[in-house]
């Protein structure tokens, strides 16, 4: 039973991977992104992983009534946090 489990487990976390990367590919398309090198894109592509989970909890609070507005991805869903505040002001 619990040998099911585990590769039940493996099964979800490649599915859900692939997606991932396919969201990655579609989202780099769609903004015309691309990166100096693959560390780069490697790098980018953890930021906007990290960015799809803080927009999916904020949306399910949105769902909730607990916010008054949804998120989404855009254009600057493959930057962190820090990086925001130079766009804001005219850098970048």
């Amino acid at each position: 039973m619990m040998k099911k489990i585990v590769i039940i487990s493996l099964v979800i976390s490649v599915v859900v991977a692939s997606d991932l990367r396919k969201q990655w590919e579609e989202y780099k398309t769609e903004y015309h992104k691309q990166y100096k090198d693959e560390d780069e894109d490697d790098f980018r592509f953890q930021v906007f992983k990290l960015n799809l989970k803080m927009i999916e909890e904020h949306n399910k609070r949105y769902r909730e009534g607990k916010t008054p507005f949804e998120m989404g991805i855009n254009q600057f869903s493959d930057l962190g946090p820090s990086e925001l505040p130079n766009i804001i002001n005219g850098g970048v």
